[in-house]
């Protein structure tokens, strides 16, 4: 789907419905910056930061950035 027209962490198609399930964030320049990624647990459904060597739980759905670099979605059948 268009990524304008899809709520951030569902977007429905005609094959089916998926659900965010990471995000990687870039600051910088395309030669050099920082990398961060937001994950969400599989089984609890808790979404974490991951930044470095420090992991950290985080409250509710990331918010949209235009850090965002990287988007994965999970496809989710009835």
């Amino acid at each position: 789907c268009d990524a304008s027209e899809c709520d951030a962490s569902e977007c429905e198609e005609e094959e089916g419905l998926y659900e965010l399930f990471g995000v990687v964030n870039h600051v910088g320049r395309a030669d050099g910056g920082h990398y961060t990624a937001y994950v969400r647990s599989h089984r609890t459904g808790a979404w974490a930061l991951c930044d470095d060597h420090r992991v950290v739980r985080v409250d509710g759905h990331p918010s949209p950035s235009t850090d965002a670099y990287l988007l994965f979605y999970e496809a989710l059948f009835p």
